[in-house]
């Protein structure tokens, strides 16, 4: 999206993006001990799930096919 390293980025240079580039305030930000994820993308942010959540919902869906 703005060509940034996310995995190397520092805190006190994250603050400055979001400063210098309000429109990302008004999208998702998620982090993790891990990971950052900027914006919205479904398939990314379902990785901030844990692994239950993901089973139980794929539960629900079975059930709801059959």
């Amino acid at each position: 999206m703005l060509g940034i390293d996310a995995d190397n980025l520092k805190l006190s240079h994250f603050i400055k993006l979001l400063a210098n580039n309000n429109s990302l305030i008004e999208s998702p930000i998620l982090i993790d001990n891990q990971r950052i994820l900027i914006g919205f993308n479904e398939k990314e942010i379902r990785s901030f799930l844990p692994r239950q959540v993901k089973r139980e919902e794929m539960d629900l869906l079975l059930i709801k096919t059959r």
